[in-house]
């Protein structure tokens, strides 16, 4: 079956076929065409109804649906973003893409969603020449912005746990890679604008236009699609990730810590926080594989399958259709939910933002202050954490003689309402309680337990945050 038949009139011989949105989709195929005046058009008459996909009811749960996601995704987002830039800690070459994932998923929420639930609506397309071809345009340049994004997530953890001594990618290399994405998105969607037009499908019903695919070439057109949409933009970017997951996993199962190094326990705790990582990371890169698969399927089924359907088709796609873009668009609002459940640093970051509060455009209590009122560089709590810490590294205690020429590690509680601010460690040590300067409440550490100390704090800081 032709999708863009070059007689109008053979669209209406098709009423039987099954709706696909007019806009959503419209990036893949025109062949939706078909379906989307057919179903409800024909040329003998025409009515209000029949400008209308479903009944009011279904219209309803559409608008829900929609709006359920169209909240969640862009406030989420945003408040991705707003943690990477507003939290100094944060911002580390993986939140760098991170937050370019984000960007792309606003440009889906914002742009695509109302013109998808509008195409779910209306039969024809209301919104005009330019928004056809924009809003095309917008969807295929975030989705390839999002896979580009995932696959550079996922080269960063296989060269940080890999390979970390050969090469790394740096805060400007990342943001290199982040232009050359969206250059890459940019250009090659290029056709989508070009070929994206209004068309009258329907003589009797001129006024019913559909934002349709219109290529020099069909086989262009296949080609393009199969290329540019199946290979380059789902299939080959899957496989490069997974590939990049396989070598971690392997890396990461296979490496053995010897238990009597001194750095044994910072090695530990470093490799426990990259694996967090990449766990979450993975469930980002299923979730995503998952909510584009049914759509990907559906317009595979129509661009290569043959013209004429299955009885079963026309009856199950008409359903299945509208579930399989609704899926695709809610990968926009998933992620900051993945991110807040697997990573710490995000919740604090999330829960920090929003018990904020705003005056004149001014947030009182930012990411940053957050940080910096309850855990410092210098400045450590007394509270069990600290405690544990300090058992997992070894105080010596040295004579009056040794105290002069070794530092003093002082402890300091920077939580608000304690009247002393700043108490050094007390350590009696009864062999020497015969001199004055022995009992003073310092606790005197050797120059190596205060660097191992310092990393254990630093480690411990990076996992609290």
């Amino acid at each position: 079956m032709e999708l863009l038949d070059s007689n109008p009139a053979n669209i209406t011989e098709t009423t039987d076929q099954p709706e696909f949105f007019s806009n959503w989709n419209v990036q893949f195929d025109g062949h939706r065409a078909n379906a989307s005046g057919a179903a409800n058009v024909s040329e003998e008459e025409t009515t209000d109804d029949d400008f209308y996909r479903h009944s009011s009811i279904v219209t309803t749960v559409y608008c829900l649906a929609y709006s359920f996601v169209f909240l969640l995704g862009l406030v989420g987002n945003c408040l991705v973003v707003a943690v990477v830039f507003r939290a100094p800690r944060m911002r580390t070459v993986t939140n760098y893409f991170i937050v370019n994932l984000a960007i792309a998923d606003i440009l889906v929420v914002l742009f695509c969603l109302p013109a998808t639930l509008l195409s779910n609506i209306f039969v024809p397309w209301i919104l005009g020449e330019t928004m056809c071809k924009l809003v095309a345009y917008v969807q295929g340049v975030s989705v390839v912005a999002s896979i580009d994004s995932l696959v550079a997530i996922s080269l960063d953890r296989v060269l940080a746990i890999c390979f970390p001594m050969r090469f790394q990618i740096t805060g400007r290399r990342a943001r290199l890679i982040i232009l050359l994405i969206w250059i890459v998105a940019l250009t090659t969607t290029i056709p989508w604008p070009l070929y994206f037009h209004l068309v009258s499908a329907f003589p009797t019903s001129p006024e019913i236009r559909l934002c349709l695919e219109e290529w020099p070439s069909e086989r262009d057109k296949d080609l393009y699609f199969i290329l540019a949409n199946v290979v380059f933009c789902y299939l080959l970017p899957l496989i490069l990730i997974l590939l990049c997951y396989v070598m971690i996993w392997i890396r990461v199962w296979r490496r053995s810590i010897p238990t009597e190094s001194k750095d044994a326990h910072i090695d530990r705790l470093q490799q426990r926080s990259k694996v967090k990582v990449v766990k979450m990371l993975v469930v980002v890169v299923i979730i995503f594989m998952l909510s584009w698969l049914p759509l990907y399927a559906i317009f595979i089924r129509i661009k290569l399958g043959s013209e004429q359907m299955e009885s079963w088709e026309d009856v199950l796609l008409p359903y299945v259709t509208p579930v399989a873009q609704w899926l695709g668009a809610s990968n926009s609002c998933i992620n900051p939910v993945l991110y807040a459940y697997f990573n710490q640093k995000y919740r604090r970051g999330f829960t920090a933002i929003i018990q904020s509060r705003s005056c004149c455009g001014i947030i009182r209590t930012t990411a940053a202050d957050y940080e910096k009122r309850y855990v410092t560089t210098t400045e450590v709590h007394q509270g069990a954490s600290f405690e544990r810490l300090r058992r997992e590294t070894h105080v010596r205690r040295s004579t009056p003689t040794e105290n002069r020429n070794r530092p003093v590690v002082t402890a300091t509680d920077s939580r608000p309402g304690t009247r002393n601010n700043s108490k050094t460690a007390e350590r009696r040590d009864d062999h020497h309680d015969q001199q004055p300067s022995a009992m003073l409440n310092s606790a005197v550490v050797s120059t190596q337990d205060s660097i191992e100390l310092n990393a254990i704090h630093r480690k411990w800081k990076s996992e609290v945050l």
